[in-house]
């Protein structure tokens, strides 16, 4: 494994961690964004870390998913003096023990916000849809009345509520926390306490009012900081941040390295974007590579909801097949080709349905994890290899 060199960016994270500046570093694709945070946690264990343990304090680095905290955990020796989690699973960890703030944000905002949401969808009259969000209105009206008795608040885990009963989903415990964060400054000043350094993964996909509220907690030269990694251009939900800056006073700092593409494909990637010109770095620093495009209209969906019924599904299927052929790329092994989401694999390699019952709308985020990690208890059986 060769020896590491570090990059003009990476060095400005250095020198932001030894000011105590906050800063959001803005790496495009193949830029080896996950090794400069990695190093940067690791810059701060070997500088502050006996300090942070004596007084009981914890380094945050939050992440996208269940995978990515694993693979950050392995390369920093599942040190607990690191806290790496999900965004939910961070949050939670904040707000999950004051019920009383949990109260007050869900009477305040959050179920207000909710019912007006429906209110504004009611068009009137007994189309499906109204009556749909008039049920809704007065089943949110209900929990809201509800709320004063409920003694104590847990995350259900799952994208469903139950207010009445205290169980609070995934959009709600980002929405609660986002509101302490705005509200609440012993909040903002605990947590503070707690992590004196967060850095954030992705943050083009943490949600706008997060990234504001640990701003405020991080607000001026000093302990907290706060360090954003991300690449705007690779933000992938619509409620998320994109854009993100880190609080005032605070150093933006651009990545251009690209390790993962050849020159030919940086010079692509280079044309459209304006905010970071890369270069190509490492084993692919000398490699010109090549691009050609193929464009196929889509078709427009055909299911409500703007959904693709399963004969245009295999259509767009057939097309990429025929694509592969022309280019005579059909059953080589060191062709890759990328499908964008898990349902279109395993429709691919046959079991959509099975895909479908353990993380469709339905499924628990924790049956989710265990199916894709092959752990269910249901899937086992399938996974094993018989001895006889």
């Amino acid at each position: 494994m060769g020896i590491r060199v570090e990059s003009e960016a990476d060095l400005i994270v250095r020198q932001c961690l030894e000011e105590r500046r906050s800063f959001a570093m803005i790496a495009g694709a193949g830029s080896g964004k996950t090794s400069s945070l990695v190093e940067a946690l690791g810059r701060v264990r070997e500088r502050e870390g006996a300090s942070l343990r004596r007084q009981g304090q914890r380094i945050a680095c939050i992440t996208f998913t269940k995978r990515a905290v694993e693979v950050i955990n392995t390369r920093l020796g599942f040190d607990d003096l690191y806290l790496v989690s999900t965004l939910h699973g961070f949050l939670w960890g904040q707000i999950g023990r004051f019920h009383d703030d949990i109260r007050k944000a869900l009477v305040e905002s959050r179920l207000p916000t909710l019912i007006e949401k429906a209110k504004t969808k009611d068009k009137g009259g007994k189309s499906k849809t109204a009556l749909k969000e008039r049920a809704k209105v007065e089943r949110l009206s209900a929990a809201l009345d509800m709320l004063p008795s409920v003694s104590a608040f847990e995350y259900a885990d799952t994208k469903f509520s139950d207010y009445g009963e205290g169980k609070i989903g995934h959009d709600d415990v980002i929405e609660v926390a986002t509101y302490l964060f705005a509200h609440n400054a012993t909040f903002r000043r605990i947590t503070g306490l707690r992590f004196p350094y967060i850095f954030v993964d992705e943050a083009q996909d943490t949600f706008e009012g997060i990234v504001a509220g640990l701003n405020l907690v991080c607000t001026g030269i000093g302990l907290p900081l706060v360090g954003y990694f991300g690449d705007p251009w690779q933000q992938i939900y619509d409620r998320s941040a994109g854009a993100f800056s880190p609080p005032e006073g605070g150093k933006i700092i651009t990545k251009t390295e690209n390790f993962r593409c050849s020159k030919s494909v940086i010079r692509l990637l280079n044309a459209f974007r304006r905010d970071v010109e890369q270069y190509a770095a490492g084993e692919n620093k000398a490699r010109e590579g090549s691009v050609e495009f193929r464009l196929v209209k889509a078709e427009e969906p055909s299911e409500p909801r703007k959904r693709y019924g399963e004969d245009q599904i295999e259509r767009a299927l057939a097309r990429m097949d025929a694509v592969v052929a022309d280019w005579g790329w059909s059953g080589r092994a060191d062709v890759m080709r990328l499908f964008l989401a898990r349902q279109m694999i395993a429709r691919r390699l046959g079991f959509a349905d099975l895909n479908k019952l353990f993380t469709g709308t339905f499924a628990s985020s924790r049956a989710k994890e265990a199916f894709e990690a092959g752990d269910h208890f249901l899937i086992k059986p399938f996974l094993k290899k018989s001895t006889r």
